[in-house]
């Protein structure tokens, strides 16, 4: 009888997955509803991923273009403080050329002149020099 028993046991058990599987093969079936419904959702996201994916892309090649335009710019100026940088060395050259000039004029001319002054007031009297000067106010 055990095994009369267990006949009926698999009998049953097959027609209990046969009914399942047809629950899940119909395609009216709410299983099925449910998985169309996720596997709609799935697509939805992939499609959001996808047009994140793209928009990545034109950042990237945003980054790329202004990366190089920055590059560009930084060059012309490195080259502009260049010709500044040339152009105050010139100058610097021009301005020490004369001020060396009368540097060795002040070096040469004035102990000469501070040596005619005391020459000067040394020979002269103190009262002509006065009326020299009041003469010259008046």
């Amino acid at each position: 009888m055990k095994s009369n028993e267990y006949q009926e046991l698999v009998t049953i058990l097959k027609e209990y997955f046969e009914r399942m599987d047809a629950k899940f093969d119909r395609p009216d079936s709410d299983m099925n509803k449910g998985f169309l419904q996720v596997s709609k959702r799935f697509e939805q996201v992939d499609k959001q991923f996808d047009q994140i994916d793209k928009r990545f892309e034109q950042i990237d090649k945003r980054f790329e273009q202004v990366e190089q335009t920055m590059d560009r710019r930084f060059d012309i100026l490195g080259k502009k403080v260049d010709g500044i940088r040339a152009d105050l060395t010139e100058t610097q050259e021009t301005t020490d050329y004369p001020t060396s000039k009368v540097h060795q004029h002040e070096k040469k001319y004035v102990p000469r002149i501070k040596q005619q002054s005391l020459i000067f007031f040394s020979c002269t009297k103190p009262q002509s020099i006065h009326s020299h000067f009041s003469h010259a106010i008046s």
